[in-house]
């Protein structure tokens, strides 16, 4: 049986179109940029800085749609919703813990299945 895949990249396929180079960007551009992204949010999170914590969830959503991280869009969602509201951010904690762990997974298993392509 093979493992739970955390990424599906049906809707980035559809996008371009059958375009492998396209694709290939994109994928290399989510490996390249997801880390720094982790990092700054986890930094956010810690400073409880909820403005940019905000903003750069907004700005990472679109790339987890294009990567079709799809169980975990409802959950950036609801982050990016308490962040900017300031409304029940006891919760942010929690919910970015997981959210962070599924991006990593998927992100690691992006490395795997694509940088030698490169």
């Amino acid at each position: 049986m093979k493992p739970i895949q955390h990424y599906n990249l049906d809707y980035l396929k559809e996008l371009s179109g059958g375009d492998v180079s396209f694709e290939m960007e994109m994928i290399n551009h989510f490996i390249g940029n997801t880390p720094g992204v982790l990092t700054r949010l986890d930094g956010y999170l810690a400073e409880e800085a909820w403005k940019p914590f905000r903003d750069e969830v907004h700005k990472f959503a679109p790339n987890l749609n294009m990567m079709g991280v799809n169980e975990i869009i409802q959950v950036a969602n609801e982050l990016e919703r308490l962040s900017e509201l300031r409304i029940e951010t006891e919760r942010i904690p929690g919910l970015y813990s997981g959210f962070r762990e599924h991006v990593q997974i998927a992100l690691e298993e992006l490395i795997a299945d694509f940088k030698s392509e490169s």
